[in-house]
């Protein structure tokens, strides 16, 4: 595992492959971590009012059932979004992650909102080559409604090294995601990105 000295070191090296854009405050870097914050994008999903349920075994159905019971929500930098008991979102980060490729990764949710109740379960483990921004499923388990903002800190992102050099390439997995990444990325204003960096308009944890 990389340490938070280490994790500098790399991004302030164009050379070494590792990227995390953007970086708001260096003290998203901890001893062996990374914040992340939560970006503008969200995939609700609607309670459903009648008899219905998601079974992948039905593929002829299954697009059509996602589209019908989930709807996509934006949401501007420091704005709240509420997430009720049971409810269930997908969200991406605000920073865009470049992996080189002789290193892996790992995102878990942060303790603090764990003890809150919520879950913040991606797919955990980041193959070497990806680039894009993390997909994060958020569920709340717990008994009372949750706040969060676009831009809170809510996820944390460890980094490893290779043994040895992956036996393949998977850039070619991770298109889609560099694709969508990138427009997210370029939809969020650059004002709103230097205002949440000095702090002016939201206290963020």
């Amino acid at each position: 595992m990389l340490s938070g000295t280490e994790i500098k070191r790399r991004l302030l090296d164009h050379e070494s492959g590792l990227a995390i854009t953007p970086i708001i405050d260096v003290q998203q870097i901890g001893n062996a971590s990374v914040d992340l914050r939560l970006g503008p994008d969200f995939i609700v999903t609607r309670r459903a009012t009648g008899l219905a349920a998601f079974d992948p075994a039905r593929v002829e159905e299954i697009e059509r059932r996602v589209r019908e019971y989930q709807d996509y929500v934006r949401r501007p930098v420091g704005s709240a979004f509420y997430l009720h008991p049971g409810e269930f979102a997908v969200a991406r980060t605000l920073e865009y992650l470049t992996v080189p490729p002789g290193t892996a990764a790992q995102v878990d949710g942060r303790s603090s909102w764990g003890r809150l109740g919520l879950v913040i379960q991606t797919a955990p483990l980041i193959q070497p080559r990806f680039e894009g921004t993390v997909t994060l499923e958020l569920a709340n388990v717990g008994t009372v409604p949750l706040v969060l903002y676009v831009g809170l800190r809510v996820a944390q992102v460890m980094f490893y090294d290779l043994l040895t050099p992956p036996q393949s390439d998977s850039r070619g997995r991770h298109a889609a995601d560099r694709a969508k990444g990138k427009r997210v990325m370029k939809q969020v204003p650059a004002g709103q990105v230097r205002r949440l960096k000095d702090r002016s308009s939201l206290n963020l944890p």
